[in-house]
């Protein structure tokens, strides 16, 4: 006749490949995790009770994954600058989306860093925002196909 162990697990979401000290207690075995930020690597670490002795873990377990870049709502992209100036930065973009042929793109004032196109590039629409600013450098082609 089997036993019936109750199961007890220390479950965290980190951005360090090095284990927390605890982590969230559950019994249950599956979880759901939100709020990750695009483009990031996340480490999930996992280890259960020991035996009977449900105060006493085991080793963590961990393991990572990269979150997939979030898009916008279709079409859209905004500049938050908070890298560097370069287009092709994920990190310069809300959820991580470049902007692409189909892309109205919104460049809004007071961030730390504007945008500098350095390759050609073809988007829908541009919004500069009063106090914000676009430079493109010479020779490339910015395409704006409608306002």
């Amino acid at each position: 006749m089997p036993l019936n162990v109750p199961q007890k697990y220390q479950y965290a979401v980190t951005t360090s490949a090095v284990p927390p000290a605890s982590g969230a207690v559950s019994t249950i075995n599956s979880q759901t995790v939100t709020s990750l930020t695009p483009s990031t690597t996340y480490y999930i670490h996992v280890r259960s009770a020991c035996g009977f002795d449900l105060s006493t873990y085991g080793d963590w377990s961990t393991i990572s994954f990269v979150t997939a870049a979030t898009a916008l709502p279709p079409g859209m992209a905004e500049w938050t600058g908070v890298e560097n100036s370069t287009w092709y930065n994920p990190a310069n973009w809300k959820c991580g989306f470049i902007p692409g042929a189909t892309t109205a793109v919104l460049i809004p004032s007071g961030k730390p860093f504007y945008p500098v196109i350095v390759f050609d590039i073809t988007i829908k629409s541009l919004d500069v925002k009063p106090g914000a600013s676009v430079t493109v450098n010479d020779g490339i082609k910015l395409t704006i196909t409608s306002q």
